[in-house]
């Protein structure tokens, strides 16, 4: 099991990129697909075992609900066959991996592997990322938008890079990364960040820093580990800003630092009061959007268009939506398009879903879990992502959604764990002090569950 989630994290986060260059033939593009099938069989058997006990019923309730929504949705708009398959597949094929810690429990080892594949991934993207830039250059082209690493999209691998480096924090804050290691990793991962005109790094980058090493940390050395995540943040935004320069300037004719302090630029980059007819949309302007349109139509605020309604699909012209020349030009942000697509409803749903994603993420961060570096890092992450769906479109990229839900998925399940361990067992004499999490992990770690 170990090496099918080390596999399927490796062919997520690389897939894009070897495809791109002609190094995986056209129907390798279902791969994921099938690995997430693979996923959901292993969850469903193993599941029906334990009773499904391994998560907080908060989650199947949510992801019930998620998915009524967007039967609803469907079924209220007609959508066509082709659109609904591409809108599942969109919407749903990284969520297995959500639910894999849950009915099998790896050791710390495994895990270990498994963020291991992912920081290698972080690692290699800086050479990728530099060859990337300066073929853009050779070309006379002035924009970082196609320094993507293997992401496929610049924004994407700049979010990718920032949570790797958010778990390293903590691992460093823990001292279970050494100062010799982590510096040198700190540069390498976050340099790739820096060359590609990202403006959100400017917030994220110095944020990665400080939320894990102040929540490691505890005690007398707080104030100390505080003043040490402040100096590393600022030495990267002092890196980050000439850097970024260098590419910004021959391009906007202006730094980041008068981007943001110029009177209404800002804002004119956000908001630019555009209409579903306008190509030039801001962030709030997407998220705006489908609420103007839906008016007063309550079937239509409530749960959209419907799956994959709205969208134009890589399959072909019979699995866009409907919708799609209509309104997909103007979805810039993930939460414009859970708007578009399912509604208030569902919109409202995955920010749920993420808010309780973070309460665990707390828990074990601040439980003595063998997770808590994880975990510490994962509070970061969680929150970044929440923020980022008034971004971007997150849900686009494998190499996004199947390490999120993978480790969101091993974070939820620990703290299910320790909620589990607190309570006692009923037996033939009454309660016992043995915590069911000690019958739970014994069975996983039966012969032919736990490898």
């Amino acid at each position: 099991m170990n090496f099918f989630v080390c596999f399927s994290l490796l062919f997520a986060i690389w897939s894009g990129y070897l495809g791109s260059h002609g190094l995986l033939p056209g129907p390798a593009s279902l791969i994921p697909e099938a690995l997430s099938s693979i996923a959901a069989a292993v969850v469903i058997l193993l599941g029906i075992r334990q009773k499904f006990d391994g998560l907080n019923p908060i989650y199947w309730i949510l992801f019930g609900l998620i998915s009524l929504n967007l039967l609803f949705g469907i079924v209220a708009n007609h959508v066509d066959p082709g659109p609904v398959v591409a809108g599942i597949r969109f919407y749903l094929k990284a969520i297995p991996f959500f639910f894999i810690p849950a009915v099998y429990k790896f050791s710390k080892r495994q895990i270990g592997w498994q963020f291991g594949v992912v920081l290698f991934s972080s690692i290699v993207q800086l050479p990728i990322a530099l060859q990337q830039r300066l073929e853009t250059q050779h070309l006379g082209l002035l924009t970082g938008d196609y320094t993507v690493g293997t992401l496929t999209i610049s924004s994407h691998m700049s979010m990718f890079q920032i949570s790797v480096i958010a778990v390293i924090v903590a691992y460093k804050a823990y001292r279970k990364l050494s100062l010799k290691y982590f510096l040198p990793l700190l540069m390498v991962i976050a340099l790739p960040t820096m060359i590609n005109e990202t403006k959100s790094t400017l917030i994220f980058l110095p944020l990665a820093v400080i939320v894990p090493m102040l929540l490691a940390i505890r005690g007398k050395k707080r104030l100390r580990s505080a003043m040490a995540a402040v100096s590393i943040a600022t030495g990267l935004v002092a890196a980050f800003i000439p850097v970024y320069d260098y590419y910004m300037e021959p391009r906007w004719g202006y730094g980041i630092v008068d981007f943001l302090t110029t009177e209404g630029r800002v804002e004119g980059y956000l908001y630019k009061d555009a209409g579903v007819a306008s190509e030039d949309v801001g962030r709030v302007d997407s998220i705006l959007l489908p609420l103007k349109t839906f008016g007063t139509d309550p079937v239509k605020l409530a749960f959209g268009f419907g799956a994959g309604n709205v969208r134009l699909s890589g399959l072909g012209e019979k699995f866009s939506g409907a919708y799609s020349s209509q309104y997909e030009h103007t979805i810039t942000t993930g939460l414009s398009l859970l708007l578009w697509e399912t509604g208030l409803i569902g919109a409202i749903l995955v920010v749920l879903l993420q808010l309780r994603l973070l309460i665990d993420a707390f828990r074990v961060s601040r439980s003595e879990s063998e997770l808590r570096e994880l975990a510490s890092g994962w509070v970061f992450v969680i929150s970044m992502f929440l923020i980022g769906l008034a971004y971007k479109v997150l849900l686009a990229n494998d190499g996004i959604t199947f390490p999120f839900w993978y480790f969101s998925g091993l974070v939820a399940a620990e703290a299910r764990r320790a909620i589990l361990a607190k309570q006692p067992v009923k037996t033939d004499v009454g309660l016992r002090s043995e915590s069911r999490v000690d019958s739970i992990v014994t069975e996983y770690r039966s012969p032919g569950v736990v490898g």
